[in-house]
């Protein structure tokens, strides 16, 4: 890039940026969450570096998918916001760098490495009860998101089996669901960031993994009752 050009390129949007990388680390979180619980069943099993190699080729196909797709719904192109998260990285934003440290860490969570972020602090009350109660109401609150996205969108006649609308739909869901399930979740103390440990720290206990698949297979009914999965 010459010296003119230099001169007039222009970032993209910062709230953009932030944006991006907010939707990334959420979906990216759901989809590690997801994954975990389809292999717990295997652990003590099957060595468990065969499955942090399985976890890592998950995030990393499921991350470069993610990217493509809020790209095309924000018609940025993934150079140009490369190139602004760097811009802003440099500048010292701090909303920029948390996002970025996020998505790091996530990937070394995922590679079984250490992060630079502290364990999160669960309640002390936390039983397997009350985690099948929270898991309960979290997968309500996601699944409704869901549904009323969905609704939403029909009503205004949209063809959800269009690439393009489907992507703009997806980041809706993706938007309004961390704040749903967050609201769902509060009253146990527990939020987007938690849930999380939490459901890993009970995760071998068999009244989890059921709470976990009801809620799983709710949310697969909903997407086939509207054509978005056979």
């Amino acid at each position: 890039m010459g010296d003119e050009e230099m001169e007039e390129w222009e970032p993209v949007d910062r709230d953009h940026v932030v944006k991006f990388f907010q939707i990334l680390n959420q979906q990216s979180h759901q989809s590690i969450m997801s994954f975990n619980q389809q292999i717990v069943q295997y652990r003590g099993k099957v060595p468990e570096q065969h499955l942090t190699d399985l976890a890592v080729g998950h995030f990393e196909d499921s991350l470069a998918k993610t990217q493509a797709q809020i790209s095309v719904g924000m018609g940025i192109s993934l150079e140009d916001m490369e190139d602004a998260s760097k811009y802003y990285e440099e500048k010292g934003d701090q909303q920029v760098k948390e996002q970025l440290r996020h998505l790091k860490n996530l990937y070394l969570t995922v590679s079984n490495l250490p992060t630079d972020e502290e364990e999160p602090e669960l309640p002390d009350d936390l039983t397997v009860e009350k985690m099948v109660t929270v898991v309960t109401a979290f997968f309500k609150a996601s699944n409704n998101v869901i549904e009323s996205v969905v609704q939403e969108l029909l009503a205004k006649g949209g063809d959800v089996t269009n690439p393009e609308t489907a992507m703009k739909m997806s980041m809706a869901i993706q938007e309004k669901s961390g704040p749903a399930t967050d609201e769902a979740i509060k009253r146990f103390n527990l939020n987007s960031t938690t849930i999380g440990p939490a459901m890993d720290k009970f995760r071998e206990h068999e009244e989890i993994k059921t709470a976990i698949m009801v809620g799983s297979e709710e949310q697969h009914q909903i997407l086939r009752t509207y054509g978005l999965m056979t």
